[in-house]
């Protein structure tokens, strides 16, 4: 389990949140697609679309590359194997 999800956490707070994420998996799925999805498109924006011509396309390049980095790192927390939980 990542230690993110469960830093500061007594023992018996660890087992508990385990609970709580084995039970949550169905909803963790739905969330992991919706935010694959986003990401997909993100990547596919960012990736093609051609915005130099724009004073500050440095800086919305930047934001979209952020994002993506942000729905990347949620899709990590989301996933969590059989084993770690």
């Amino acid at each position: 389990m990542r230690s993110e999800l469960i830093r500061g956490l007594s023992p018996e707070e660890v087992k508990e949140r385990a609970a709580i994420l084995k039970g949550g998996r169905p909803t963790r799925e739905i969330y992991k697609q919706v935010l694959e999805g986003k990401y997909q498109q993100l990547i596919q924006k960012v990736l093609t679309e051609k915005n130099y011509t724009d004073v500050s396309w440095a800086a919305y390049q930047a934001d979209m590359i952020g994002e993506a980095r942000a729905i990347k790192y949620m899709l990590e927390l989301l996933t969590l194997d059989q084993e770690e939980i």
